[in-house]
């Protein structure tokens, strides 16, 4: 009888080289586990959906899984119009593609659980990649200098001691875009230290590398002049750089393909955008102004310019075989790319969102780079410092930034002069009807200190978890110094809402809804009805009338009982359109937009008066709409759809 070969021992320090991340994983597992529980306990799944950014997402996500296409309805705000009749989201498919799991899962859910459950699924993809980021920036670590005291301390730094903690709960896509570019920087540091040991892995860890620098321009497309920054430890491996190109491949053209299918050119999504901000003003407010500056959020910036000019910091780098030029360059260019183009473009402070959040994305390169200065600190310095990084980002974690965005996009438009107007998107200026130019209130309150989210959040706070006070939120600190920036908040928006003890949020918590939940929020089931309103305006009857059904079963309410009808009506469907509205209950047919389907059946059978009437009746229940001026019209001159007659003016450009 043979034995079998032993299997050969590992090296004497418990790593196996073959396996890096998996021994890093296990090394670290129970603080990562510690960071996934914060993240866990502090997710208000509430919010999901609010954020036109995260919305276009994951509507686009349901698209894909609910009708097999990326189109959307004309009509919704931050989209792309395109010559089929439809729209389609401007923003990048990496979180999109992030997100379909969810959307496939989500009709299952609301199924058993009712409308909106399905709202913390769609906090998954943000919340782990969010995790995976930290892990890279802590595996990165390694790479330049081993030991857990700074791989721990860079694991810390991304995840919970920088603005990234806050956007594990929320939809945005920077969350991917920092993991991509942390995963890239991180094998392309191994792959150019095993170029001469072990060549075999070093073009598997060079074509890891690869694969992630595309995945972060699949997710936004600005990342084509940043996610190869990234990949400079390869350059002093110049046989690597073929297997990064291959690895980078597959999302480059995935990235190309879905640029033309959408937009019928690349890069055509930014139209619209300006590069128009004075750069040393965006620099400065990013770097160090109160309100958007990384340093008050992000301390570890400190440390990267010292280690810039550190020749320490390049010996200790030489232990561990890296070139200490191409390491520091791959994490620092990266930040000062990300730097440049948001200097420049006319929305530098990111709207909504904690911190600077197009900076976000270059936390984990740069937490990364400082991590092994940190870990030669002393322990209570050390300590003291994870600790105040810490702190610096608690709040988003305690109040979701989404219900403070509310308050400021409620606010009236601040007036300004010609030259500030002209260089905002056309979509976020207007002129008033006294000819006086006007821009959203986001960019003016991002340069006025009192607005500062350390005086906004703790303010915040204060105001709507306590009942006595919520009279507060028509006050924000920043009144005084700017009182022509005012709430409006007659009514008081649903996200307004008080919190106790016993209603703090946690993912998961949104499974089982409350009553205001799915008025407030659904995600799933808006984009649902998105879906059924696209395949209304594209005349696919069938379609619409499938899709509104499944929206009615998983969702029953006005909107779903309007989509059927109207569905019913473009299918000529008059005997079922009557028979299913007998049935109705009185709340979902005493909608107004049920009167103008009647009107339009009536219409179609050639009975004006009749038409008129029903028009009319409508009309008195939605002014400003179409439907209110073609009551004085030719019949003739209507509105072909329901869509068309209750539609209003949105915005046509997206903020990224």
């Amino acid at each position: 009888m043979t034995k079998k070969p032993r299997r050969p021992r590992r090296p004497e320090t418990g790593r196996d080289p073959d396996r890096p991340l998996r021994e890093f994983l296990r090394d670290h597992r129970k603080l990562l586990l510690a960071v996934l529980l914060v993240f866990v306990v502090t997710a208000d799944d509430r919010h999901v959906g609010i954020v036109p950014d995260g919305r276009q997402m994951i509507w686009t996500a349901v698209a894909m899984t609910e009708s097999g296409q990326l189109g959307q309805a004309r009509g919704r705000d931050f989209t792309y119009p395109r010559p089929e009749g439809d729209a389609v989201s401007r923003y990048g498919m990496g979180m999109t593609l992030a997100q379909v799991p969810a959307a496939v899962i989500a009709p299952a859910v609301e199924q058993h659980l009712g409308p909106a459950s399905s709202q913390p699924l769609f906090l998954l993809a943000p919340l782990f990649a969010t995790m995976l980021a930290a892990i890279f920036a802590g595996f990165a670590a390694r790479q330049l200098a081993p030991g857990k005291t700074a791989e721990g301390a860079a694991i810390l730094l991304t995840a919970v001691g920088s603005p990234l903690a806050a956007y594990a709960a929320m939809e945005f896509s920077e969350p991917l875009q920092a993991a991509a570019l942390a995963a890239a920087f991180a094998f392309a540091l191994i792959a150019q230290a095993r170029n001469s040991s072990a060549a075999k892995s070093a073009s598997r860890y060079a074509f890891a590398a690869g694969l992630a620098a595309g995945a972060a321009v699949l997710t936004k497309s600005v990342l084509l002049v940043v996610a190869p920054l990234a990949l400079l430890p390869l350059i002093a491996a110049r046989k690597r750089v073929g297997a990064a190109a291959a690895g980078a491949a597959f999302p480059l053209a995935l990235w190309l393909l879905f640029e033309i299918v959408r937009f019928g050119r690349p890069l055509a999504g930014y139209g619209g955008e300006r590069f128009s901000h004075p750069l040393f003003d965006g620099l400065w407010r990013l770097i160090a102004s109160p309100n958007k500056g990384l340093l008050w959020f992000f301390p570890t910036l400190l440390m990267c310019a010292w280690i810039a000019i550190s020749a320490a910091r390049a010996a200790a780098l030489r232990r561990t075989g890296t070139s200490p030029p191409f390491a520091i360059a791959a994490a620092l260019l990266p930040f000062v790319a990300l730097l440049l183009i948001a200097a420049k473009w006319w929305a530098w402070h990111g709207a909504e969102g904690w911190g600077p959040r197009l900076l976000v994305p270059a936390v984990p390169l740069l937490a990364a780079i400082s991590a092994p200065l940190i870990g030669t600190w002393r322990p209570a310095v050390r300590q003291a410092f994870i600790a105040l990084s810490i702190a610096a980002n608690v709040l988003p974690l305690l109040q979701h930034p989404t219900p403070v965005a509310t308050l400021v996009n409620s606010c009236t438009w601040p007036m300004v002069d010609h030259s500030t107007a002209a260089r905002v998107a056309d979509y976020a200026r207007l002129r008033d009807p006294a000819g006086r130019e006007r821009v959203s209130p986001d960019g003016v309150l991002a340069t006025i200190p009192e607005a500062s989210p350390w005086r906004v959040y703790p303010w915040f706070i204060g105001a709507t978890w306590n009942t006595a006070r919520a009279a507060n939120l028509a006050s924000p600190p920043w009144l005084s110094r700017r009182p022509d920036v005012r709430p409006e908040l007659d009514p008081l928006p649903a996200v307004f809402q008080v919190i106790s003890p016993r209603q703090w949020r946690f993912l998961g918590r949104g499974l089982f809804p409350d009553a205001r939940q799915p008025r407030y929020a659904a995600v799933y089931d808006e984009a649902l009805l998105d879906q059924v309103v696209h395949a209304q305006q594209l005349g696919r009857g069938s379609e619409a009338l499938r899709l509104a059904r499944k929206l009615d079963e998983l969702a029953p309410a006005a909107d779903s009982a309007v989509m059927i009808m109207e569905s019913y009506r473009l299918l000529g469907m008059q005997a079922a359109a009557q028979e299913y509205l007998s049935g109705l209950a009185i709340e979902r047919r005493a909608d107004p937009r049920m009167n103008v389907i009647i009107a339009l059946f009536e219409r179609d059978r050639g009975n004006e008066e009749s038409a008129r009437r029903f028009l009319a009746d409508a009309a008195r229940s939605l002014p400003g709409t179409p439907a209110a001026i073609a009551v004085s019209q030719p019949i003739d001159r209507w509105p072909r759809s329901l869509t068309a007659m209750t539609e209003t003016a949105v915005s046509g450009v997206a903020r990224e």
